[in-house]
């Protein structure tokens, strides 16, 4: 997939589509939403859409690179100070994935439906980027964590998938109802709980 012509815009009108077709999605997901819902939301042609995109998967796979490129760069400035406690950089996952959120109507709703693998069923290439990302994140995110602070029956990769599971089903249930402040309350919440049952003591 070639983004070249869509690379030569201004970050102005870029960032104009990025967020039409995030909102878009994010309201009727990937197989309900037309390119010419998300060329009005942007206030283009969908003729312009197809010049930068030659189809809709094209563009969604586009969006989603791009959300976890954007969290990935979000994360790399608190990471990369060299956080050694797994529970410090899972907050700051959180954080930058918040702040993220923030800035881009319908972000978290995205985030939500990829939690719930929604589009996945329909995008067959979705879920062999999604893996791949999840693996470059938890290599990045995780990389200076000192495991020598969990019990011995506990290693790291058992820790990951215990908190993205929780992550999952926060951003699948509670978010019916809560905002996303709240949501992620409760996601350190549940960090907190987990931390005291897998920590060795002398790390509490």
């Amino acid at each position: 997939m070639s983004t070249e012509n869509f690379d030569k815009l201004s970050d102005e009108k870029r960032l104009s589509i990025i967020n039409a077709g995030i909102l878009c999605f994010s309201r009727s997901g990937y197989k309900k939403t037309a390119i010419s819902e998300i060329a009005e939301e942007a206030g283009i042609s969908k003729a312009a859409i197809f010049h930068y995109f030659s189809t809709k998967k094209d563009l969604y796979i586009f969006l989603y690179n791009y959300i976890n490129e954007e969290l990935y760069k979000s994360l790399a400035t608190g990471i990369e100070k060299g956080i050694e406690d797994f529970f410090e950089c899972a907050a700051v996952y959180m954080q930058a994935r918040l702040r993220l959120c923030k800035t881009h109507p319908g972000m978290y709703e995205l985030f939500r439906m990829h939690a719930k693998k929604t589009g996945f069923d329909e995008i067959e290439e979705l879920s062999k980027i999604a893996k791949k990302r999840v693996k470059k994140d938890v290599s990045m995110i995780f990389s200076k964590v000192n495991v020598n602070k969990f019990l011995d029956c506990y290693d790291l990769d058992k820790i990951s998938k215990l908190v993205s599971w929780i992550e999952t089903g926060c951003l699948t249930e509670l978010a019916e109802t809560m905002s996303i402040e709240e949501v992620h309350s409760e996601m350190e919440r549940y960090l907190h709980i987990i931390k005291k049952a897998v920590y060795k003591p002398e790390y509490l």
